[in-house]
């Protein structure tokens, strides 16, 4: 990594320790958050941490504070729906010291067997969904927009379950 490109995360993924890909049968507690039954990926992020990406997903909290877009969010069952194009600033998730403040959510009690230890009171706990809204095939309408939701992501060999989600640490135009 050449030292004068800008780092973007500091969230170091590792599958089955704060990166969780729920499976289909895990995917039916869903319905307790009121949230659809699509592909999802849980998080825990530790405060301080930062996950920047580019493309199209729904985020929900459920425990903790987090900052997107200068944006405090706090633990609830609303889905926000995130769209975050190559041509405008990189989305970062920023997890926030006051996770404590803001306990696990009550329809979530189901996570702690899903997320271990993961499940503490200074981590932001969050889920990440495919959004299928279409914009993505904006391009097929509007040339200037191809591609604008495309990103290889740089977290090499790390799978977030996704379809339009690309995580970045370092963007290269």
């Amino acid at each position: 990594m050449d030292s004068a490109e800008p780092v973007l995360s500091t969230f170091e993924s590792s599958a089955g320790l704060n990166l969780f890909i729920l499976s289909v049968e895990e995917r039916r507690n869903l319905k307790a958050l009121g949230l659809p039954d699509k592909r999802t990926t849980a998080i825990a992020l530790q405060a301080g941490e930062t996950l920047s990406f580019l493309g199209t997903v729904g985020l929900t909290l459920l425990q903790g504070e987090i900052t997107l877009f200068g944006t405090a969010l706090h633990p609830s069952t609303t889905q926000h729906p995130i769209f975050a194009p190559r041509s405008y600033p990189v989305a970062t998730i920023t997890a926030s010291n006051n996770a404590s403040d803001h306990p696990l959510l009550s329809e979530a009690t189901w996570l702690p067997e899903i997320l271990g230890g993961n499940v503490t009171p200074d981590r932001a706990i969050l889920l990440l969904q495919d959004l299928d809204c279409g914009i993505e095939d904006l391009g097929r309408v509007c040339q200037t927009f191809a591609n604008v939701f495309n990103i290889d992501s740089d977290y090499r060999g790390v799978d977030f379950g996704l379809a339009q989600f690309g995580p970045v640490s370092i963007f290269h135009r």
